[in-house]
């Protein structure tokens, strides 16, 4: 093996060597878009363009979270309503929960009307944060599959076909 083979693979273990230690006291978070309800023209309120954050229809949101390690893994989930600059904020919920070895959940629109206390069909847009820490047992992270689901319409269903996206999540090592 040539030196510079020698040096390099010593200088890649020590790099990562060096990352893994910095993470000491650290969390990943996946912080997932959600837009949920309706944008509806109302006369004499947003007829003038930029008046309306979105285009006019139906818009709805499944955040899929998904545990594929064989352990359960527990994280903090919560849900973070976006104002506008200068708007009242609203306030946001949060708790821990715990997904079992290859199980799966979602939280759809529904699911955060709920939580922030909401009349469904309000539109309204923010993220669903999970935050999972190191693992105590293992020294590792755990991570999660997480998954949004984004679906748009006209409100009139005959006169547009609806819209559909999928995006993948990753996450953000967070320093404590």
């Amino acid at each position: 093996m040539s030196i510079y083979r020698m040096l390099l693979r010593s200088f890649c273990a020590l790099m990562f060597g060096a990352m893994v230690a910095s993470q000491a006291n650290a969390s990943l978070v996946y912080a997932a878009k959600f837009v949920c309800g309706n944008v509806l023209f109302e006369a004499g309120i947003n007829e003038k363009p930029g008046e309306i954050d979105a285009v006019i229809g139906v818009y709805l949101t499944s955040i899929n979270i998904h545990n594929p390690q064989n352990h359960p893994v527990s994280f903090f989930k919560a849900i973070r309503p976006a104002h506008e600059e200068g708007q009242p904020k609203i306030p946001g919920t949060g708790h821990t929960e715990t997904l079992d070895l290859f199980d799966a959940e979602f939280v759809s629109c529904n699911v955060i009307y709920k939580s922030l206390n909401i009349t469904p069909g309000t539109h309204i847009k923010g993220f669903v944060e999970l935050t999972v820490n190191e693992n105590v047992q293992t020294g590792a992270f755990d991570f999660l599959d997480v998954v949004g689901k984004y679906t748009a319409r006209s409100p009139n269903i005959g006169t547009y076909s609806p819209a559909l996206n999928i995006v993948v999540y990753y996450p953000t090592i967070i320093q404590d």
